[in-house]
């Protein structure tokens, strides 16, 4: 009884939690509606739904100042609309960009994740509560409410799925719709429900027994649960133990060789302070023999591993210059490199000028002029425009094609190219051609084909059928669009459907060491066929050639008695360097039953 009322008075925190945090339930609102719309109508509202997202987050962290510094009811509106501002200004943002690029989507995460540690730090800023009560309040709450919500959407989805079987059919959608109501409306707002008020400017008006009940809720929030302090006293902190001496013991064996060409490494160590720092500002709650001993060892453990993968990092600039990616794991690195400074001088008392330094630093990534994007494309239109220079392709700011390239000038345009295609950079270079496409006009502007330099024509084979082609369907019974894989994943496939009663498959299947496209009856018998692998020695021939397919060339047909298949080729690859084929198509496939 008691525990039930316990979950009665955390459900009715929710409407204290819709009255606290006003700003961000508008926007929780707002972007159930529109993905509500988006199941239903799959029209693109990703631009509308990462603005929502991001003002819900603004809002949040407008409340957390406002509970902190203000207790005037002037400053929470000014603050609400600051934070509709916000994501007004950011929503316009969004509306220039054609589209949501790698850019975008990389610096909104990154400005979510500032945005997350903000809500953590605010209420500790010139505060009683410690940076630890803090973290472990939030942390408490984010996984009671994963496991509320994850109970409530199976409760709900094992409910429709009964109805659905015994009772009367349901549309598929439902389950879309019960996941969007527990995961972007439930989940946060009980998440926000379950963080206490904690001290502000507000509490010089309160009276000493108001100020001691604030005082017991934000105790019991940022306890260390016992099954918590034991798990991570005596089960994590010991795995991480063995873990560390796995990585010095490598990082000693091979700190003269392998550590810094080793591409591994690098995310190890990255994923490996992470953790380190994590289990950190955790056990700075616990009070024992574990959690003391790893707090004095582990941080001055991480320091110097840090500092050579940065130092590794920086040594792989050389090659390939500055990419985002690349900066991020440089700019962590320093970042936890003082992190573990900070760990190792000072009290866990002061763990807050980690959040502040995680902060700061998440946001001179996304800030120019030295934000990641910034100085990655620099880097890389210098790199290429160098080794351009350097092999006499660049006269007058026109490339000049050669194909006699060494193979390090050729990795060096392939990989630099891809890059900037990859993060639509390509405007920004000034000694490309007008509309440069990389996929359709490599080979005419550099002189040899986009492939890894070690493969030859006859190894790999890349096509794609021209842009605007207009696929002609007139005369064919059934139509159907299809990823075709070697892996044996094919998207859509198989294919069912029903013809004059009579039920048939397209599939993909091997029929003596050959992959087929095959056309079977309902009793499983093979009624046509298209062999693969000799579209593929088809394909080599037009391979050679750099060009897209014409309709004619793209389009493969095998009739057999009254019933005619075709496979029409929209793009994809065979790669022939390991005993077995690998292919990928993306295509077209279109049946005819022959009168």
């Amino acid at each position: 009884m008691k525990n039930f009322s316990k979950l009665l008075d955390q459900l009715a925190g929710l409407s204290k939690a819709i009255v606290r945090y006003p700003i961000t339930e508008v926007f929780l609102v707002a972007g159930a509606i529109i993905n509500a719309m988006a199941i239903n109508d799959p029209k693109d509202y990703q631009k509308e739904l990462l603005a929502l997202l991001v003002g819900a987050f603004i809002g949040a962290c407008g409340q957390a100042l406002y509970e902190r510094f203000f207790d005037k009811t002037i400053g929470r509106i000014t603050l609400m609309g600051a934070s509709a501002a916000l994501t007004l200004g950011y929503y316009l943002i969004l509306l220039k960009a054609p589209v949501l690029s790698v850019e975008i989507v990389i610096r909104t995460i990154v400005a979510l994740l500032a945005l997350f540690f903000a809500f953590i730090l605010i209420p500790v800023v010139k505060s009683k509560i410690n940076f630890n009560q803090s973290f472990l309040a939030v942390f408490k709450s984010f996984f009671q409410t994963l496991l509320y919500s994850m109970v409530i959407f199976g409760g709900v989805s094992l409910i429709i799925f009964a109805f659905d079987t015994l009772i009367a059919p349901v549309d598929e959608k439902a389950f879309s719709h019960v996941a969007n109501v527990v995961f972007v409306l439930f989940s946060p707002l009980f998440f926000l429900s379950l963080i206490p008020v904690y001290p502000g400017k507000i509490n010089e008006t309160l009276e000493q027994a108001q100020i001691a009940a604030q005082d017991e809720t934000i105790q019991k929030v940022a306890t260390m649960p016992r099954f918590l302090e034991i798990l991570i006293s005596y089960i994590i902190i010991p795995l991480a133990a063995v873990y560390t001496l796995i990585l010095v013991a490598y990082l000693v064996l091979n700190v003269r060789g392998e550590f810094w060409t080793n591409n591994l490494m690098e995310p190890m160590l990255v994923s490996y302070s992470i953790v380190v720092i994590f289990i950190y500002l955790l056990a700075s709650s616990i009070d024992n023999k574990f959690a003391n001993t790893f707090r004095m060892i582990f941080p001055k453990v991480l320091v110097p591993l840090v500092v050579f993968q940065i130092a590794a990092s920086v040594l792989k600039i050389g090659d390939m210059g500055v990419t985002h990616g690349r900066y991020y794991v440089i700019i962590y690195g320093v970042f936890a490199t003082l992190a573990g400074l900070v760990m190792c001088f000072l009290p866990p008392i002061k763990n807050s000028l980690i959040g502040a330094l995680l902060i700061a630093f998440s946001l001179v990534s996304i800030v120019p002029p030295v934000d990641a994007f910034t100085i990655s494309r620099k880097s890389q239109i210098e790199l290429l425009e160098k080794t351009l220079q350097e092999n006499g392709m660049l006269e007058n700011n026109q490339i000049v094609a050669k194909s006699d390239l060494d193979k390090d000038a050729k990795t060096v345009i392939i990989k630099t190219v891809d890059y900037l295609t990859m993060m639509d950079y390509i405007a920004a270079v000034d000694f490309l051609p007008e509309d440069f496409n990389m996929w359709e006009d490599f080979y005419a502007t550099f002189g040899f084909e986009y492939y890894d330099t070690d493969y030859r024509p006859d190894d790999y084979v890349s096509v794609q059928i021209a842009e605007n082609t207009m696929i002609p369907i007139l005369g064919y019974d059934y139509f159907c669009a299809a990823g075709i894989s070697s892996e044996k994943y094919s998207d859509m496939l198989p294919f069912n459907f029903t013809h004059e009663q009579a039920s048939y498959t397209v599939d993909v299947k091997t029929i003596g060491n050959i992959e087929y496209l095959i056309l079977t009856d309902s009793q499983d018998q093979v009624i046509n066929k298209i062999d693969l692998y000799a579209i593929g020695t088809q394909l080599k021939t037009y391979n050679q050639e750099f060009v897209p397919l014409t309709y004619e060339q793209a389009t493969f047909s095998s009739i057999e008695g009254s019933i005619k298949m075709t496979l029409i080729i929209r793009g994809g690859s065979f790669d022939y360097r390991t005993s077995a084929i690998q292919f990928y198509l993306d295509a077209y496939i279109l049946i005819d039953f022959i009168e």
